[in-house]
Formats: structure tokens, C-alpha cells, sequence
């Protein structure tokens, strides 16, 4: 009826207001899972887990959390609890990014990590510092 074609007509013009791309069949029948992780959560986004990973750390420029591992003298577990607390410590984090950062179990984590090696990011001295005495 004619509210049907009111209603298509304003959904329309948000999607193109909002610079959002519609997928025709063939292109939505291409979109797999991968397709919606992100590097970057917008504010908007409905974030449903973490991905914990390591790669190259120019690979990872764009990315929101990251932090260098070079050779050094941590173990595993002690290099991926200094970078989740950093991570769950960044200004920029959001209650539910930090949620999910905590849900990431210990062994998954400590999987990552290669051994003895030493964690660094931006401004992590500071916070390591404000962490003495916790454990």
C-alpha cells in the first residue's frame, strides 16, 4: 500500500544519508562472518567478542589496541597480562571493549604470546607504575 511505499522511500533516504552501501544478492551471498570483524568499532557498533592476535606491527597501524612485542626477558603469561591491562587501561576503551577484553580466558592469551618477550605502547611506563603492588 501506499504507507509501505512511504515507508521504503524514507529508509532510502537515511541509507543514502548515511552513506550506507545496501548489498544486492550476489554480494550479501559473499559476506561471511570475517566480513564483520573490525580493526576500528565505531561508537555505533554492536561489539559481540574480542579477537586476540599477533601480527607485524605495521600491519596493525589502524588498529584501535595494539602493542609492540619484541624479544625480552617476560614470560608468556606475564607479557599478555601487561597487554591486556594495557588495553583495558587505554583512555579511548569503552566499558563493553573492556568487557569483552577481560573475557578473553588466560590460555588463549598466553597462546599468543612468543616466548621472552617485552611488551610496549605508548605511555604503558605510566601505567605500569600505577599497577605495582596489584596483582
Amino acid at each position: 500500500g501506499p504507507s509501505q511505499a512511504a515507508d521504503k522511500a524514507e529508509i532510502d533516504a537515511i541509507l543514502r544519508e548515511e552513506q550506507v552501501k545496501v548489498l544486492d544478492e550476489d554480494e550479501a551471498a559473499q559476506v561471511t562472518s570475517l566480513d564483520e570483524l573490525t580493526a576500528v568499532p565505531r561508537e555505533d557498533d554492536v561489539l559481540l567478542f574480542a579477537v586476540p592476535f599477533c601480527g607485524p606491527y605495521n600491519a596493525l597501524q589502524g588498529f584501535k589496541f595494539r602493542v609492540k612485542v619484541t624479544p625480552g626477558s617476560s614470560k608468556r603469561g606475564k607479557a599478555a597480562k601487561a597487554a591486556l591491562h594495557c588495553f583495558a587501561n587505554a583512555p579511548h576503551a569503552t566499558a563493553r571493549e573492556k568487557e569483552l577484553m577481560r573475557a578473553i580466558p588466560d590460555p588463549d592469551l598466553v597462546a599468543l604470546m612468543p616466548g621472552n618477550c617485552k611488551v610496549t605502547a605508548p605511555g604503558m611506563g605510566q601505567l605500569m607504575k600505577g599497577r605495582k603492588g596489584k596483582s
